[in-house]
């Protein structure tokens, strides 16, 4: 795992900056395929400036034994260190793992809440006393069905809109 860039041989200003599992020869030729068949915005702004052989590609890290996420976090803080122009966005880490720990952050940070609402009973028009947890599986059980007048969830009140203050 590396991170590298792509660097303007007569000004030394580094142009774009990435990250790659691949040995950097092996990237800079995926990047030389795309930048002929399949333009990417980087590679449309290596063609308008100078072309292909005006750049040169350099490993700026090595970062053995490291996952993705990781190395893209690396990545992202070099971009935002060097704000190489041609990179288009800074990479937005979204991995699974990510959003399971947000949710049990948010679970541990507002379980008492979170248990004490689920636990509120709630009178549906059936005449089931239902916890506030159960009321989606309520509203599909027989019972409910068989027992309610319209065989369908009460719907919920209108929201009257508050007075405008215009007057």
């Amino acid at each position: 795992m590396r991170t590298y860039s792509i660097t303007h041989k007569a000004s030394g200003v580094i142009v774009y900056i990435g990250s790659t599992h691949q040995p950097l020869c092996e990237r800079k030729a995926n990047h030389h395929y795309n930048y002929k068949s399949r333009p990417h915005p980087v590679h449309h702004k290596l063609k308008e400036n100078d072309g292909w052989d005006a750049y040169e590609f350099k490993t700026i890290s090595e970062h053995p034994g490291i996952s993705r996420v990781e190395l893209l976090q690396i990545e992202s803080n070099l971009i935002k260190q060097h704000n190489p122009p041609y990179n288009t966005q800074v990479n937005t880490i979204r991995t699974k793992d990510i959003y399971n720990q947000y949710y049990k952050d948010r679970y541990a940070k507002n379980k008492s809440l979170i248990n004490a609402k689920a636990g509120e009973r709630y009178t549906c028009e059936c005449g089931a006393d239902v916890r506030h947890g159960e009321k989606a599986r309520h509203f599909k059980s027989l019972k409910h069905i068989n027992a309610s007048p319209s065989g369908e969830p009460p719907q919920e009140p209108a929201v009257e809109p508050l007075p405008s203050l215009l007057g």
